[in-house]
């Protein structure tokens, strides 16, 4: 009879839909339904050989599952744990398994449960996850209401139109919004009860107090049976729209100012020589009014008959080939009055369409305007002349500020270097005898103090050097991991003292580059980093790698100063300093620029404004750059 009973119930558990086990003390199935062998990929001979439920499970969780079936195996309740499953061919799903003790006998001898396939809810929860993203980031403003016309949600652009949070939306009513609060509750949700949407153009209130215009399309929200749950909006702002049509207008208004005002004759001519627009100008140039010129046909003896042939050729062949006929020359008129005038004309095709446009100048504006460009001209000759001296003095004195660079640093350098090497002599003295804090904190100053003259005199030198072309870049395989570990690792003391906390977000990357260079770009970059910290706040620095589109990038990313935006271009600037309190040469962005480009890359940085942090973005080429190119000219970015 209980064979019976158990036969019974494990047909029942092969009906069941979802994965049904047994196992022992050892983990080692004793049982699974059929629905598990479906599920994992497995056959009843491998369960049969001694098949583990922990080979069941992904490496990474096997510890916490095998510490999970140890508690019941100890007759603990375990609720559900989740996992990542592997099946028979290595694939892997989410599931929770949710087991219990066997007891017999009045101990426990194995363990039996169910495991729930996460997969569908997983891909149902990324899926509503994404309509969230999708309707949060949308560009146009999305607001649900309910049916009584109070607001449930407001998307990010909602705020960004209206100036409200999302949570300063919820609960209120349409109405408070609108700049006549009636207009909803009499005109919008009427509509929509009745057809099911309303679209039109509404003025609505700012949080500031002014009103601006919107787009509205709004329509009712059903359930899957069709059961009429909300209302959802549509919001577009119309400032930009609004603007952009008065723009046109204004601009409309000043072209017909500008062609009525120019002091310049216009005309359109259509391809069958009548006039379809003049201008006063026109009119008064050629002595006959608007309305003895529009729409009616060229009068040809307005011409004078030396030139009228010429006019009728150019004005066929244009409309042949625009390149075939000349767009200015000159011809003589006979006014309406029956004065002589030489005119200058230009002419031109619109493009698309067989009219053309006409302007006409009297000669003695061309002359006047031919005499005003020679004189200009002169003037302008002198002014270069006196501009070219000039640069050439700039010149002069650039060299002789190189040299004078060059010379210093290199006299800098070995008193410097010196005062490092008798400091290096004092390290081993001090540690020998006891030292009071006054003391020590005086060798850490004078070290500081020694190695901050030597970053400057080394960036003198570097610049002079780049700016000369004497250094020639290298092209050989550089692991950008490795050598950015390397410079962290030589600032470990710098970041270690002042309590930076250092990350490194960095893939495994080979380039053909310049070891050398690219680490005294990045020491530089780092440096910054570290000097630029705020006080009071746990400075923080982050170093990423990343690769796209063939490129190689690096950020160094702190949470220190920040820079306002004007200051970004100029940052680059051969000896720009922010401010005199800091410490520096003022030219070691003006290296990494050189030492980017020179590699064939770029450098820009980023920050959202002072107090906000600062990143500096390198990318480099994956393969070979430019070769045997020198630093670039160290002006401004």
């Amino acid at each position: 009879m209980p064979e019976e009973s158990e036969r019974h119930f494990r047909d029942l558990v092969d009906l069941l839909p979802q994965p049904v086990f047994e196992h022992d003390a050892k983990g080692i199935f004793t049982f699974v339904n059929r629905c598990a062998f479906d599920t994992f990929g497995y056959s009843a001979e491998d369960v049969r050989k001694g098949k583990s439920c922990l080979e069941m499970i992904v490496l990474a969780d096997r510890e916490r599952a095998e510490a999970n079936i140890g508690k019941v195996l100890r007759g603990q309740g375990q609720a559900g744990n989740e996992y990542l499953l592997l099946r028979g061919d290595g694939s892997t799903f989410p599931g929770i398994v949710h087991s219990s003790p066997i007891i017999s006998e009045g101990r426990v001898v194995g363990s039996r449960g169910i495991v729930v396939d996460l997969t569908g809810i997983r891909h149902a929860e990324e899926r509503l996850l994404l309509l969230e993203k999708v309707i949060e980031e949308a560009p146009d403003g999305i607001q649900i209401i309910d049916l009584e016309g109070r607001i449930i949600f407001s998307n990010k652009a909602v705020e960004g139109i209206y100036g409200f949070t999302p949570e300063e939306f919820r609960g209120r009513h349409v109405d408070d919004l609108n700049r006549d609060p009636s207009f909803a509750g009499a005109v919008i949700l009427p509509a929509i009860r009745e057809t099911g949407q309303w679209e039109g153009e509404l003025e609505v209130r700012h949080k500031d107090g002014h009103t601006f215009h919107i787009w509205l399309n709004t329509s009712l929200v059903r359930t899957a049976e069709g059961k009429v749950a909300a209302m959802v909006g549509i919001i577009k702002d119309l400032t930009e729209r609004k603007r952009a049509e008065e723009e046109l207008r204004r601009s409309e208004e000043l072209y017909r100012t500008v062609v009525e005002n120019t002091g310049t004759g216009i005309a359109i001519v259509e391809e069958d020589t009548t006039f379809s627009f003049v201008n006063a100008e026109f009119s008064k140039i050629t002595g006959f009014s608007r309305e003895e010129l529009l729409n009616r046909p060229f009068p040809i003896d307005m011409i004078c008959e030396a030139d009228r042939e010429k006019v009728r050729k150019y004005h066929r062949r244009r409309r042949e080939d625009p390149a075939s006929a000349p767009d200015s020359y000159e011809i003589d008129l006979i006014a309406g009055d029956g004065q002589r005038r030489n005119v200058y004309i230009i002419v031109s095709m619109i493009p698309g369409r067989k009219e053309s446009l006409v302007s006409m100048m009297d000669m003695t504006e061309k002359v006047r305007s031919e005499r005003d460009l020679r004189e200009s001209e002169k003037e302008l000759t002198r002014a270069y002349g006196e501009l070219e001296r000039q640069n050439l003095e700039l010149r002069k004195l650039d060299r002789m500020k190189d040299t004078l660079i060059r010379d210093v640093s290199h006299e800098l350098k070995t008193p410097v270097a010196k005062h490092a090497m008798q400091l290096e002599i004092l390290k081993p003295m001090a540690r020998e005898h006891k030292l009071s804090d006054e003391e020590r904190r005086a060798l850490v100053v004078m070290e500081e103090s020694i190695k901050r003259q030597e970053s400057v005199i080394r960036n003198l030198l570097d610049l002079s050097r780049l700016e000369g072309g004497v250094r020639e870049y290298r092209r050989e395989p550089v692991r950008l991991d490795e050598l950015l570990r390397r410079v962290l690792s030589d600032y470990s003391y710098a970041t270690e003292i002042h309590g930076i906390e250092v990350e490194v977000e960095a893939e495994t990357v080979t380039i053909r580059s310049d070891a050398e260079m690219l680490w005294h770009l990045f020491s530089n970059l780092v440096n910054n980093a570290v000097k630029f910290q705020r006080e009071g706040v746990r400075g923080k620095i982050t170093v990423a790698i990343f690769t796209k589109d063939g490129e190689a990038g690096v950020e160094v990313r702190d949470n220190g100063i920040g820079m306002a935006g004007e200051e970004i271009p100029k940052a680059f600037s051969r000896f720009y300093q922010r401010s005199t309190a800091r410490e520096g040469s003022g030219v070691g962005l003006t290296i990494c620029r050189m030492i980017a480009e020179g590699l064939g890359g770029g450098i820009r940085l980023e920050s959202d404004g002072s107090g906000k942090g600062t990143s500096a973005i390198v990318t480099l080429p994956l393969t070979e750059g430019p070769t045997d190119r020198r630093g670039a000219d160290a002006g401004g970015s």
